[in-house]
């Protein structure tokens, strides 16, 4: 059975690119969607608390909250033979490396890079997702 999975993003969100690089290493098919916060979006109304994406859609629910969406990924398609593990196995390794994701997704947010990723096209990030 094939399962639509969907991420809705926008490619000057660090956080987007966190749950649109999960989903690629995980080897999951999706199709990244860019959005626009206009106040008329589906990201307002899938989003209702935050209206920000990411927004990720998996079996037609809504999950949104970058941290949610990446522990659901890990959930939803569990390491296996064939499918990589996002954190490693031991519990203070995992706490290692989400304290140096936290940093350097508030970093890259805070950065003038960002700037240069909110006026870059999408698809200049994510050629296979399309």
């Amino acid at each position: 059975e094939e399962e639509e999975v969907k991420l809705l993003m926008s490619a000057g969100s660090a956080h987007s690119m966190s749950c649109s690089l999960a989903l690629l290493e995980k080897g999951v098919k999706f199709e990244a969607v860019e959005v626009i916060l206009s106040g008329t979006s589906d990201v307002e109304r899938l989003n209702p608390v935050f209206k920000q994406v990411p927004v990720l859609i998996h079996r037609g629910k809504a999950i949104s909250d970058f941290q949610v969406i990446l522990d659901y990924i890990e959930e939803a398609w569990p390491p296996s033979d064939t499918t990589p593990a996002l954190l490693p196995a031991s519990a203070y390794d995992r706490s290692v490396a989400r304290f140096w994701a936290n940093f350097a997704s508030n970093k890259v947010a805070l950065s003038p890079f960002s700037s240069f990723l909110q006026a870059t096209p999408l698809h200049r990030f994510h050629p296979f997702c399309f």
